[in-house]
């Protein structure tokens, strides 16, 4: 019982719950060690032309260990000449232009039209997901388009939470 007693940690901590569940972390800002809950991975890119017009296609990916995760994204597109009429981008497991798993308002969202002025972003977090073997998450982006390929740019996080 900890509640009333003030308690300093310092280092990497191990915690067992009465039900015998392990849970290892940090408190002393360094990174949490692979397999530890607060572990952090997160990939970005930049630059990246979005494929045909019409057609889904991935920004990029995080491939992570089995293990309970929150799972993130931020995201924007540059017009970069382009005439954008529809921009959507989502979280999947499916590379290349499947979308299988995206679901509109958890792991798919349409975002703003980005203008030759103002580029457009949006943002997915929090996403849980529990998985028990090593999974790639792809970035599934998706615009229609005419003149030129716009550009996309995301970071997609995780972190570890079980």
């Amino acid at each position: 019982h900890l509640r009333d007693e003030a308690v300093t940690f310092t280092g990497v901590k191990t915690f067992v719950t009465a039900g015998g569940v392990v849970a290892a972390g940090v408190i002393d800002a360094s990174d949490a060690a692979a397999g530890d809950v607060g572990r952090y991975n997160q990939v970005t890119v930049s630059s990246n032309p979005y494929p045909a017009t019409g057609v889904w296609g991935d920004a990029t990916n995080i491939i992570l260990p089995a293990g309970d995760w929150d799972i993130s994204l931020v995201f924007a597109t540059a017009a970069n000449g382009a005439t954008v009429t529809e921009n959507q981008v989502g979280l999947g497991t499916d590379s290349g232009t499947s979308t299988t798993g995206l679901i509109t308002g958890d792991t798919l969202i349409s975002h703003p039209i980005p203008t030759n002025v103002d580029n457009s972003s949006a943002a997915i977090t929090g996403v849980r997901k529990s998985i028990s073997a090593t999974t790639t998450y792809y970035v599934k982006i998706r615009s229609v388009f005419t003149v030129a390929t716009p550009l996309s740019y995301a970071r997609i996080s995780a972190r570890r939470v079980r």
